[in-house]
């Protein structure tokens, strides 16, 4: 009997120290778990710092269209599956076999990343820090518990977790950057190593660069031109998030460039580029100027490169905006070869008043007009989808003499056409043009001869805007 009684309780014992040895087990199964995810965040950030330091997605124009407005941005696709996919070979190859010391590895590593990005690319604060560990704390937790709901799906479970921890992070750093501002300028609390550069250390930087890339070819520098239009519309790219020539108001290049005073000729070169983790101006800079001169043949044709290089080019407006993770370009190159006198260019009353000085040796070729329908504002989806520009249809060129025409365009006669030297005086009626074509944009092209190339090219572009009513009008937003 005893004997019976001693085999049941041994039983019995035996049952209680399987039981809690599979409690146990349990328990170092969930803390495991635990463990493996908490490294599996600090893999996804360093991964996301490295991502963005060395292999930023640049976009120069018609490439890659950005898409500000959705959350589902191109460069957000590409820095996720790049963590996603790193995260699925680290769950096959490490996980699966029951690496502990592998995960404890690639943790620590990832932690020392993590760590030393923060430090040399943030200048973070210890608020900055907690604030990051505690989101990132919480996407742990929404992870684990959905993790365990779909514990049957490993691929979903992967997909889950590293889109938790990546949009906390880029929330986060989104937060900390205050976002796209109307300036381009980090807020007070939160700035970047290398990112406390004076505009006008930046815009010189550009210029360096530009000016390399000319002299390779054996053209002169260009210089800086007082005109803002370069910063106007780098401002108004990172303002309403959009990448275009055109801007929210409809207008192109050579309008705005008549609107904040500008009265030579200008062709334009946009770019930009999206780092998850901050923005290094300088380094961001010399890789859009490397993409435009010798990436540009199958995005653009190799119109950015031809535009930098254009040797009747002698100035340039450069527009430099950024906010914490995005920095925008405008490169407005400038043919400057008239001095005006006066008030000129001048539209009034349907009459156009030309009057100034030519550079040394060059020589007018003609005075064109061409006409752009009505400016219509445009979306940010509509901005992303137009990409090129080009000058309106040529409607009108203006004669000396009333013996000279212009086949298949309307011919006008100068009330006065003079030219002495290099100086000139030119006056036309445009009137009957704007009573045939209607509202609309007027630009008055002056097209000059080169002597060192004997080529012509536009010297100088003055855009008239013209209402419903058939009179001038100045758009009140640039």
């Amino acid at each position: 009997m005893r004997r019976e009684i001693n085999v049941e309780i041994d039983e019995s014992e035996a049952s209680e120290n399987a039981a809690a040895v599979a409690k146990k087990a349990q328990k170092e199964s969930a803390g495991y778990e635990a463990l493996s995810m908490l490294l599996k965040a600090a893999i996804v950030a360093g991964i996301i710092i490295l991502i963005n330091i060395n292999y930023p997605t640049i976009v120069i124009l018609s490439a890659l269209p950005l898409q500000l407005s959705t959350l589902f941005t191109q460069p957000f696709l590409v820095d996720f599956v790049v963590v996603f996919a790193v995260l699925t070979l680290y769950d096959l190859l490490v996980e699966r076999k029951g690496l502990l010391y592998g995960e404890l590895i690639g943790g620590l590593a990832a932690g020392v990343v993590l760590a030393t990005g923060s430090y040399s690319l943030f200048q973070t604060s210890l608020p900055q820090v907690f604030a990051l560990s505690l989101m990132l704390f919480i996407a742990f937790l929404i992870s684990f518990l959905l993790g365990i709901a779909v514990k049957r799906y490993a691929v979903l479970k992967l997909v889950l977790m590293a889109f938790i921890f990546f949009l906390a992070i880029e929330l986060f750093l989104n937060h900390i950057s205050g976002g796209f501002g109307s300036n381009g300028i980090l807020p007070s609390n939160f700035s970047i190593t290398r990112q406390n550069i004076p505009q006008n250390t930046i815009i010189n930087y550009t210029l360096s660069l530009i000016n390399q890339d000319r002299n390779q070819y054996g053209l002169p520098n260009v210089t800086l031109s007082p005109e803002t239009s370069g910063q106007q519309h780098s401002d108004s790219m990172l303002q309403y998030g959009y990448f275009s020539h055109w801007d929210p108001f409809g207008m192109k290049p050579y309008m705005r460039y008549t609107l904040v005073g500008g009265n030579g000729a200008v062709t334009e070169n946009v770019a930009y580029v999206y780092y998850s983790l901050g923005i290094d101006p300088e380094k961001a800079i010399k890789q859009m100027e490397y993409n435009m001169m010798y990436n540009d043949s199958k995005c653009c044709n190799n119109g950015h490169r031809d535009n930098i290089i254009n040797p009747e080019h002698n100035q340039v407006s450069i527009g430099v905006a950024y906010s914490g993770t995005t920095i925008y370009l405008t490169e407005d190159f400038i043919n400057h070869y008239i001095t005006w006198t006066g008030s000129t260019p001048n539209y009034d009353n349907g009459v156009m008043f030309l009057q100034g000085n030519l550079a040394p040796g060059f020589g007018i070729y003609s005075v064109e007009v061409v006409y752009d329908k009505p400016q219509v504002p445009m979306s940010v989806a509509q901005l992303d989808n137009t990409s090129d520009y080009s000058y309106g249809s040529a409607i009108a060129g203006v004669v000396s003499n009333p013996r000279y025409y212009y086949p298949n365009l309307t011919t006008i006669t100068a009330n006065e056409y003079s030219v002495n030297s290099n100086s000139f005086t030119i006056s036309f009626d445009m009137s009957k043009l704007v009573q045939s074509h209607g509202a609309g944009e007027y630009t008055v092209q002056v097209w000059l001869t080169d002597p060192r190339t004997n080529a012509n090219f536009v010297a100088s572009t003055y855009t008239v805007f013209i209402n419903s009513n058939g009179q001038e009008y100045t758009p009140g937003s640039v």
